[in-house]
């Protein structure tokens, strides 16, 4: 009989044997399931098993209430919370061996919820998106030159991230807060009547409010954040003074 069947005390750890691999599988609720790949018509063992497979990038694996599989990528939950009601979800949490299932297992039966969800490499910071969690370095200027905006991508790209763009004024306020100096951030193009970050596709499309003049203009192409604002400047343009913003998804 597999361990995947529905029960009415429904947590436990379970193992996928070729695999080092193990999930909780429990009812409850999650924190946000709007950006996690739905409606998919599968059996709730070829659910489970199809987010094991995708080992990159798949957290958990829930049924909804039609009785679709739904997959969600990490930084596309925040929590999970334990109710043991078969009328809420089918959850599968997937964890990486079974001292973390068993650990987490007890989290859930002793609080009722989970959130310590992967986290961002030591010297990044922690941001939460609508598209993703968003990892973030700066790259500091030395005190004999700093970076042109090529620079800046090359040195992104080496830690096998991008030059970020900023989500909101949320994040724009964190950035100054946390940051040293002055730095590059992202390119950003005009698409229709919109303004959208290049290097950065994470982010939500840019605002002009954001600027520190409340304006974009056509005639440049890049932008930097110095003290507690952000300004326009052409992406060709060198400079002493700036280095770089990196930022990359959470998987």
């Amino acid at each position: 009989m597999s361990l995947l069947v529905t029960a009415t005390f429904l947590i436990f750890c379970v193992g996928f044997g070729f695999v080092s691999s193990n999930a909780i599988v429990f009812y409850g609720t999650i924190g946000s399931t709007t950006s996690c790949n739905t409606s998919l018509t599968l059996t709730w063992a070829e659910c489970v098993t199809e987010c094991n497979s995708n080992t990159s990038d798949c957290i958990l694996a829930f049924y909804d209430s039609s009785k679709k599989c739904n997959l969600c990528l990490y930084g596309q939950v925040s929590n999970v919370t334990y109710t043991n009601e078969p009328t809420d979800l089918e959850i599968a949490l997937k964890l990486s061996n079974e001292v973390d299932c068993k650990s987490v297992m007890s989290q859930l039966e002793t609080t009722g919820k989970f959130d310590e969800f992967k986290q961002c490499e030591d010297g990044w910071t922690k941001y939460t998106r609508e598209k993703t969690i968003w990892c973030v370095t700066q790259i500091r200027p030395t005190r004999d030159s700093g970076l042109n905006y090529t620079e800046a991508v090359k040195l992104c790209n080496e830690l096998e991230a991008v030059v970020s763009g900023v989500e909101n004024s949320d994040e724009l306020q964190q950035f100054t807060d946390e940051m040293t100096g002055g730095a590059w951030v992202s390119n950003y193009t005009k698409i229709n009547d919109t303004y959208q970050w290049v290097a950065d596709s994470y982010a939500s499309e840019l605002k002009s409010a954001l600027f520190v003049n409340q304006n974009i203009s056509d005639d440049l192409n890049c932008a930097t954040i110095s003290g507690s604002s952000m300004s326009q400047i052409g992406c060709s343009t060198n400079t002493k003074s700036l280095g770089a913003i990196c930022g990359k998804p959470i998987w």
